[in-house]
């Protein structure tokens, strides 16, 4: 499932992949876990090295060809680094675990993945392992720098379970109010931000930029509900 906000190369490019749990509104990624991991086939063949067109790219996680869970992050940069385009159903099927394709169909995530590519051609900047099937790079192209987390079956052919492209965010703090408002301005077309203090149980505003315009809310409407509820509860009521 493919997540975009904004028109542009800069906008957040996000492909999530889970085999139980699809990522909620908020825009975090789920855990990529699966509850029972499929019988690989008897048939089953290991897949290849990188190929020589990534080899550049390797150069920034030299391990990726000592492990399955490397081979499939490093056959993924290869498509959003081009191949894409020229993705198919059987290539999907191929790499991702019928857990996988469970969630999301083989045309969705080709889909995804081109949408992704269009903030490339990437680089990879360095990884880690995150547990036996796990990996994380970073991922720096012309327009964006991602992070690629990946997770794979634990046995053979090892086929994908879990994959995520999200945004690397500068975590370098503000020096004022104008530069969280130029900051939220590239984020997507359309950004709005209120910060408030709560005062005498009114949230009395310290800053606002764009804050009266309208945007879909997601599942923040819950948070009117348990408004509510916490109302009721503290009312004694039913």
């Amino acid at each position: 499932m493919a997540f975009s906000r904004g028109g542009s190369k800069a906008a957040v490019l996000a492909l999530v992949l889970v085999s139980a749990v699809v990522a909620g509104c908020g825009g975090a990624a789920a855990s990529a876990t699966a509850g029972a991991s499929p019988t690989a086939p008897a048939s089953a063949t290991a897949f290849p090295s990188p190929s020589a067109s990534a080899a550049a790219s390797a150069a920034g996680c030299p391990a990726l060809a000592d492990s399955p869970v490397g081979r499939q992050l490093q056959w993924a940069v290869d498509e959003v680094n081009g191949k894409a385009a020229t993705m198919t159903t059987a290539d999907i099927n191929e790499h991702f675990a019928p857990a996988a394709l469970a969630q999301v169909s083989p045309d969705q995530l080709i889909t995804a993945l081109r949408q992704v590519e269009t903030a490339g051609p990437f680089t990879l900047s360095g990884c880690e392992p995150t547990g036996a099937d796990g990996m994380r790079a970073i991922l720096t192209g012309p327009a964006a720098r991602l992070s690629a987390t990946i997770q794979v079956e634990p046995d053979p052919p090892s086929r994908i379970v879990g994959l995520l492209f999200r945004p690397v965010v500068d975590a370098s703090p503000a020096a004022s109010w104008a530069d969280i408002d130029v900051a939220m301005s590239k984020i997507a077309p359309e950004a709005s931000v209120t910060v408030a203090e709560l005062q005498n149980d009114t949230c009395v505003p310290i800053h606002q930029y764009n804050a009266t315009a309208p945007h879909a809310i997601g599942s923040a409407f819950k948070l009117y509900v348990l408004g509510e509820l916490a109302r009721q509860v503290g009312t004694g009521g039913s």
